[in-house]
This record gives structure tokens, C-alpha cells and sequence, in this order.
């Protein structure tokens, strides 16, 4: 399974509206009060993210 992490909470809940489960979660390296959303990469999770760039 290959993975892609967001590190926007804006993106990442907008990922999770088009319906992508989020697959874990990460606190950042640099600042342990953010944390990092680890999603499974699909053809449909791509076309979304490409969509909210």
C-alpha cells in the first residue's frame, strides 16, 4: 500500500469529505502539537488532491 501524508488540516478534511479514509495519523517531527494524515494513495485519491490545488 503506498501512503501519502498531508500536513494540512484543510486538505486533509476536505480528503476526508470526498469520502478517503484517513489510514493513521503521525505527529510532525519538527512541532509535536500538529499532526500528520496518512492516506491510502488510490487513481480517485490523486484526481481529488490534484483537484484542490
Amino acid at each position: 500500500m503506498k501512503a501519502k501524508r498531508i500536513f494540512t488540516k484543510s486538505v486533509a478534511e476536505a480528503l476526508i469529505r470526498m469520502g478517503h479514509k484517513v489510514k493513521g495519523y503521525e505527529t510532525n517531527k519538527k512541532n509535536d502539537k500538529l499532526i500528520i494524515w496518512v492516506f491510502e494513495v488510490t487513481p480517485k485519491f490523486i484526481e481529488d488532491l490534484s483537484s484542490l490545488s
